[in-house]
């Protein structure tokens, strides 16, 4: 008996190990088979939870858009720069221009500065303006900082820091700057730009703010009538940026508009359909596209030369063409045409109390930036600083200093030797304001030798320079 007891207990120590593994040998050779690729498994199917696509780790530029532009004005760099150099090109001042959707806008250099400081702008991988133009003259392309206001103003080839170089703006004159002919003209900048890539007018982009009401006064109330606009879209043309003559403006008008408009512009003609009746007049022209600011009014009546319009009504049998959009008539024409129609609409020109005809500063070449100073010294304690008037002048029949920025708009003329021969007589020979008793009167600067010839011309160039 005891026997057959330490032999089953040796049986059961010898044996379990290789119970053991002989269970987990089997465990694993039935499902995977004799070669143990598994090919026999019967596992089940894991179901694995989706995961959102994520964005890739380089995203692509955003896209400037309206929606991150609240309240800014949509602006080639074209009519930026032009505008800001013609404008005086001040640091701090603000300037006006129309927006790519027409409407009235102020900017500064803070939002020209935009277009040499930001890379890929131009173009697709375009590098910033100021990687090649900097402060470091020493290696700066064209030894020409773009990287601060007083680094544009000094100019090109600068020999230091201390020296100014060639002057890069034209004085003042876009049409005359090196920094038009190398971005539009030419195209050589920005360097290596790819043929076709950038477009005429440069790379459009959010900047300033619209101005509010347009030209509206202070003295106007909300009630005034909105700005008559075209039923069909669009900005306006390269019109409003030329030069206008209304010469040949109205050489074009008789034969394109006359037969609608009438000879001089006084309309009446039938209409059948519109809510009218008739084709409008444009002389007097809708009030509300008259401003004293010639950017301004030139833009209002470009609109409807550009795009056309059609009128109200159920049917009218006439519309007015798109001329600028079907390429009737060049842009040139139109610019004529504008100024053809904004010398119709003028009331008589003023003129001062004093006699006297244009002195020699109409023949010289103003210089804004000379002209400002000297205004600054001898006008803006009547004018205002910056040509805003309103200063008190009892006695006379207005009660106030006339304005100089806005000008009186009869004096405004698209030929700039017309435009500065009517500011040049009040220079020249002084005028005292109508009135029982004015308390002060316009000097006679020329007349009286206080200021230079070349001193009134430069004032001229400024004055002009706060009304465009």
């Amino acid at each position: 008996m005891k026997r057959n007891f330490n032999t089953w207990m040796l049986l059961l120590i010898f044996g379990m190990p290789l119970l053991f593994i002989a269970y987990i040998a089997g465990i694993y050779f039935v499902p995977c088979g004799l070669n143990a690729d598994c090919s026999k498994a019967n596992l089940p199917v894991i179901i694995h939870t989706p995961i959102p696509t994520i964005f890739p780790a380089t995203m692509p530029v955003p896209t400037s858009g309206k929606q991150v532009a609240a309240g800014k004005c949509e602006v080639n760099a074209k009519t930026l720069l032009s505008n800001w150099v013609n404008s005086g090109y001040k640091e701090l001042d603000p300037f006006q221009f129309i927006d790519n959707n027409g409407s009235p806008c102020q900017a500064s250099y803070a939002d020209v500065k935009t277009l040499f400081q930001e890379g890929n702008l131009w173009y697709t991988g375009a590098p910033a303006c100021i990687t090649c133009h900097n402060s470091n003259l020493v290696s700066a392309a064209a030894q020409m900082d773009l990287s601060s206001y007083a680094g544009i103003t000094a100019g090109s080839r600068r020999t230091s820091a201390g020296v100014k170089g060639n002057d890069i703006l034209g004085g003042g004159n876009w049409d005359k700057s090196l920094l038009n002919d190398m971005l539009f003209i030419e195209e050589k900048m920005p360097l290596g730009r790819p043929p076709g890539a950038v477009p005429p007018d440069g790379p459009v982009i959010f900047g300033g703010s619209q101005v509010a009401g347009g030209s509206v006064s202070a003295t106007q109330t909300p009630s005034t009538p909105e700005v008559a606009r075209p039923s069909n879209p669009g900005g306006p043309g390269e019109a409003i940026n030329l030069t206008g003559d209304p010469i040949q403006g109205n050489v074009v008008y008789q034969a394109n508009c006359a037969s609608c408009h009438g000879e001089n512009g006084t309309g009446g003609l039938l209409n059948p359909g519109s809510t009218d009746g008739t084709i409008p007049p444009l002389s007097p022209i809708d009030p509300t596209l008259v401003d004293p600011n010639y950017l301004i009014y030139a833009t209002n009546i470009d609109l409807f030369i550009q795009h056309g319009s059609t009128p109200e009504g159920p049917n009218p049998s006439k519309s007015m063409p798109a001329w600028g959009d079907q390429n009737t008539i060049t842009q040139q024409q139109i610019a004529d045409v504008i100024a053809f129609i904004i010398s119709l609409n003028k009331s008589e020109v003023a003129r001062p109390s004093n006699p006297g005809g244009p002195g020699e500063a109409i023949n010289l070449t103003g210089d804004p930036v000379q002209g400002e100073v000297v205004y600054q010294a001898n006008c803006a304690s009547c004018h205002g600083e910056n040509g805003t008037g309103g200063l008190l002048n009892p006695g006379s029949t207005d009660g106030t200093i006339p304005p100089l920025g806005p000008i009186d708009p009869t004096l405004v003329d698209p030929n700039y030797l017309i435009y500065a021969t009517n500011i040049d007589l009040f220079i020249q020979h002084g005028s005292t304001p109508e009135g029982p008793n004015p308390s002060k009167s316009m000097p006679a600067w020329g007349d009286q030798n206080t200021i230079t010839q070349q001193q009134i011309a430069d004032v001229i160039a400024y004055i002009i320079s706060l009304n465009k």
